[in-house]
């Protein structure tokens, strides 16, 4: 059943077009990740769909009986606790509720009135009457809000407020949830939650989200707004990415191939003129390879490619000490609570440490502790190496003049042309140039801090939340600057996909303790189910404390049937295996780029090869993966002492 539908929507923006005949139609169901560049107009096409603007052409139509529904800011009634909004956010089961009871007053001895009852009854049922307490208490547990009835609402944190937004958002039980970046101020654990109560949702949800893998466990159908169109296709939006890039590599090839034929054939049609002079054949050549120039010409067309577009930036090292920081000891309190206790642990040259943690842990007055001399001036807590060089990118963005523009910000560090060439890498269009920082959105605001940490050199780089507000291919990118980057990162993340991608470490902080762990996604699973990422202290019957292992104990051996040599020699096969795909995936992209590829039947059959080539390498990727873990296992159960 269609809820919502939007047929041949055009739409601009500051006079920029966002869409030109777009058509969605959005079925009872349906999980719809929209995704696409900052400024792309995935907000817009939210709006559009809750009827809160109107598009400058085309028509929407909302299925009479839809209920739609946004995350909506909190009222500002000081009075107002959060027991109040949770009950305005049942507001249509305490009306039928008050319904009910009216007619039970007046008697259900007579059939209509009882007939009456009984369809409100179902109507309660089917809007969870009967549970709602329980799925409010549990909805709020799940969000880091337990226990919290009583406060009044406007005493709670900036991130706390979101959550609860979130929160009331979930209890209405709309047909079409709509969601912009549900993910903003959730830790892991409160991911992997609503990932679970999202999939299990009857309505329809759309999402605007930047976090890949909560995307790709949530979406069933991805909506991809590109330049100058819109992708519309089903499926997980990492597969509709990947299907997006392989099309885009495809045509990016063919145009390159039809501009070089078409300075091939110009280049010898001014040849044959040259060489005509009064010879009226050769002339009459020579005109008709300009016409095939220009007909090649025509069939030229510019081709927004998802990943070439993306800006291509660096963090220059300075430098460079082999170890920068050394930590040991370290306790960090905030208002005479205290968030980790006796921290110690080492950054040592180019390691990428991530650290992990649920909201309130304590992660970002870590970072502060560290990058802040002050805080630890006269202890031996924190030592840095005296020549490292730090660059520090907080939550909050701080430091920055809110009345200078942006040229005016970064010109007097690199000069006026450069400056314009570096805000256009981060893309901030000429017209924006001259926009205060106090204007910029929060996206923009991350991309700023970016810009300014790849004018200086720094030996660390802390970045706390980097990826907030960046669309996915922003976040792409900066994984690559990340990778490329020779110095050492420290930094705290949410985004699974971000963390894996460019951490080689984990500090995965739980109940005051860190814990230290090179295996990164099983890091990841075990603070998420909640096991082995935390140092409880139990008191047992006779009175002595048991102490669950730390999380950097041994993950296991994936293959314990497989003696240490038979591992080696295994991997050594896969090692082989990729580089015959490499050679072959080589092969099938050169004849992707040749003219005589554009025959149909041969870009086909070339373009299921590459399918099947790239299938084929993620197997010996994952086999290859388990294969490490299996010899490292082996090799440490060897070298204990028996």
């Amino acid at each position: 059943m269609s809820l919502i539908t939007l047929t041949d929507i055009h739409h601009a923006a500051a006079g920029r077009p966002l869409f030109t005949g777009l058509s969605l139609n959005i079925e009872a169901g349906a999980r719809v990740a929209v995704m696409g560049r900052n400024g792309s107009g995935k907000s817009t096409l939210l709006r559009l769909l809750a009827g809160a603007l109107d598009p400058d052409q085309g028509t929407r139509w909302r299925h009479r009986d839809a209920v739609i529904s946004t995350v909506q800011q909190l009222p500002s009634d000081r009075q107002k606790t959060v027991l109040d909004l949770t009950e305005e956010a049942y507001q249509d089961v305490t009306d039928l509720e008050a319904k009910m009871r009216d007619l039970e007053v007046q008697g259900l001895d007579a059939p209509d009135r009882y007939r009456q009852w009984e369809a409100l009854k179902d109507q309660h049922a089917a809007l969870g009457g009967m549970e709602r307490r329980a799925e409010r208490d549990a909805t709020l547990h799940a969000l880091g809000l337990a226990g919290w009835l009583d406060r009044p609402a406007v005493t709670l944190s900036g991130g706390e407020r979101v959550r609860l937004e979130l929160a009331l958002t979930l209890m209405r039980r709309p047909t079409v949830m709509l969601l912009d970046e549900p993910t903003n101020h959730l830790d892991l654990r409160m991911r992997s939650w609503l990932e679970g109560r999202l999939r299990r949702y009857t309505g329809a949800v759309v999402l605007v989200s930047h976090d890949r893998v909560f995307l790709d466990a949530v979406a069933n159908r991805t909506v991809w707004l590109l330049e100058p169109g819109v992708e519309v296709a089903r499926g997980r939006p990492g597969d509709v990415a990947e299907r997006v890039r392989t099309r885009m590599e495809i045509e990016r090839r063919t145009q390159a191939n039809l501009r070089k034929e078409e300075a091939r054939v110009a280049g010898a049609a001014r040849q044959m003129r040259k060489w005509a002079g009064q010879n009226a054949k050769l002339m009459r050549r020579a005109k008709a390879m300009e016409r095939r120039a220009e007909r090649t010409r025509a069939m030229q067309q510019d081709v927004t490619d998802i990943d070439d577009e993306a800006p291509s930036f660096r963090f220059q090292v300075g430098s460079n000490p082999t170890i920068p920081v050394q930590v040991e000891g370290l306790n960090v309190t905030v208002d005479d609570q205290t968030l980790i206790r006796d921290a110690s642990f080492q950054i040592t040259q180019g390691e990428k440490i991530g650290i992990v943690g649920p909201n309130g842990a304590g992660k970002t007055s870590l970072l502060r502790r560290l990058v802040d001399p002050a805080s630890y001036a006269t202890t031996n807590q924190v030592v840095w190496h005296p020549d490292v060089r730090v660059g520090y990118l907080d939550q909050q963005l701080h430091g920055w003049p809110e009345d200078r523009s942006l040229f005016a910000t970064v010109e007097p560090l690199v000069g006026p042309r450069e400056a314009h060439n570096a805000l256009a890498t981060f893309r901030f269009p000429i017209e924006r140039h001259d926009t205060a920082i106090s204007q910029l959105s929060g996206g923009e605001r991350t991309r700023l801090a970016l810009l300014s940490l790849t004018l200086g050199r720094h030996d660390v780089l802390v970045l706390d939340e980097p990826t907030n507000h960046l669309d996915v291919e922003m976040i792409q990118e900066l994984e690559l600057a990340v990778g490329a980057f020779d110095g050492a990162v420290l930094l705290v993340s949410h985004d699974r996909a971000f963390l894996e991608a460019t951490c080689d470490r984990l500090l995965v902080l739980s109940n005051a303790q860190l814990h230290d762990t090179t295996d990164v996604s099983a890091g990841l699973d075990r603070l998420m189910q909640g096991e082995a990422t935390r140092q409880v202290t139990a008191t047992v019957e006779t009175g002595q404390p048991v102490t669950e292992p730390p999380i950097n104990d041994d993950a296991g051996d994936p293959h314990p049937n497989l003696s240490l040599w038979q591992a080696e020699q295994d991997l050594a096969a896969v090692h082989n295996e990729l580089e015959v795909a490499t050679e072959r995936l080589e092969s099938v992209d050169e004849t992707l780029a040749s003219p005589q590829a554009w025959d149909a039947d041969r870009l086909a059959e070339a373009g299921r090869q590459r399918v099947a080539l790239e299938a084929k390498m993620d197997e010996l990727l994952a086999h290859g993966e388990s294969l490490e873990r299996a010899v490292a296992a082996k090799r440490q159960a060897k070298q204990r002492p028996r």
